[in-house]
C-alpha cells in the first residue's frame, strides 16, 4: 500500500488543492490518472477544463500510514489557510474534533490554533469570511436541499420510527459517578450570589417571570397524571391545561411531581 500526499494546482489561475491518498498503485500511476482528489467541486473543474489545465504534482510518497499522511495534509492545509488560492475548504485543525489523527498532532495542532486565535486581525478574517460565505443564496439553495431531502415519505418512515420511544436510550440507567453530587456542591461553597441573582430566583418561584411555572397546581398535576394513564394525548392535555407539551411529558414520566 502507498500513502503519499499531494498538490494540484490550475495552471491559469494558479489555485491549488492539497490532499492525501493511500493506494495499491504506485502515486506516479494513480495520481492525474486514476484518481483525480476527493473534492466533488474539483473533480468537476477537471472535467469542465481537461487535465491539462492542471499540474498534478506529489509531494511525498514515504508514509508508513494513512494517518502520517493524513496528519501531513492538514498540516500543510493549515499552513496555507490565509492563501487566496487554496481550493480546501476545511481543515481538521480548525475544529475540536480532531478525528484519527495522532497525538503528537493534537499538541501540534493545539498549539498552532492558540497561536491563530491570539491573532485578533487573523481571527477576525476568519470569522468573517465565515460570514460572508453564508450568502443569502447560499442559505435558500441549502433550504431546498433540505427541502428535497425530507419528502413526505421519509417523514412518515421517521414518525413510525420514533413511536413509542420515551426519552434517549444513551442515557437509561446510566448513573451518576460517586462524590459527583459532593463535587458540585464543593464547587459551589463559597459562591455569593448577586442581589440580582436573589431577586430574579424569588420571583422565578413566585411566577412573576416565569408565570407558566405557576400555572398547574397539585391538583392539576394529579389530574393530568391520571388522564395520561387513561390515554388522553400529550397535545390535547397541553391544549387542556395551557401549557407546553413538554410539560406535560415531563409530568408524565415523573419528573415534575405534585
Amino acid at each position: 500500500m502507498f500513502y503519499y500526499t499531494y498538490k494540484i494546482t490550475e495552471k491559469e489561475t494558479g489555485k491549488f488543492y492539497i490532499g492525501a491518498r493511500g493506494s495499491k498503485k504506485d502515486p506516479l500511476l494513480d495520481l492525474g490518472i486514476k484518481y483525480f482528489s476527493s473534492s466533488g467541486s474539483l473533480k468537476s473543474i477537471i472535467l469542465e477544463k481537461g487535465i491539462e489545465s492542471f499540474i498534478f504534482e506529489i509531494i511525498k510518497d514515504s508514509y508508513k500510514s494513512w494517518k502520517e499522511a493524513y496528519d501531513e495534509e492538514q498540516s500543510m492545509i493549515f499552513d496555507n489557510w490565509e492563501n487566496p488560492l487554496k481550493m480546501n475548504k476545511s481543515c481538521y485543525y480548525m475544529k475540536k474534533d480532531f478525528g484519527i489523527i495522532s497525538e503528537d498532532s493534537k499538541k501540534r495542532i493545539s498549539k498552532k490554533s492558540l497561536e491563530m486565535w491570539a491573532d485578533e486581525e487573523k481571527a477576525s478574517n476568519i470569522i468573517k469570511k465565515q460570514k460572508e460565505s453564508w450568502s443569502d443564496e447560499r442559505r435558500e439553495r441549502n433550504r431546498e436541499m433540505m427541502k428535497s431531502k425530507w419528502t413526505e415519505e421519509r417523514r412518515q418512515s421517521h414518525r413510525e420510527k420514533l413511536k413509542g420511544r420515551t426519552g434517549s436510550k444513551k442515557l437509561k440507567g446510566i448513573k451518576k459517578p460517586e462524590g459527583f453530587g459532593e463535587k458540585i456542591s464543593e464547587k459551589l461553597k463559597g459562591v455569593k450570589k448577586s442581589e440580582e441573582t436573589k431577586r430574579k430566583l424569588s420571583e422565578s418561584r413566585t411566577g412573576k417571570i416565569y408565570p407558566h411555572l405557576r400555572k398547574l397546581s397539585s391538583e392539576n398535576i394529579k389530574e393530568i397524571q391520571e388522564k395520561i394513564k387513561n390515554g388522553v394525548k400529550t397535545s390535547d392535555l397541553s391544549k387542556e391545561y395551557n401549557v407546553s407539551q413538554m410539560m406535560i411529558y415531563r409530568i408524565g414520566n415523573g419528573t415534575l411531581k405534585p
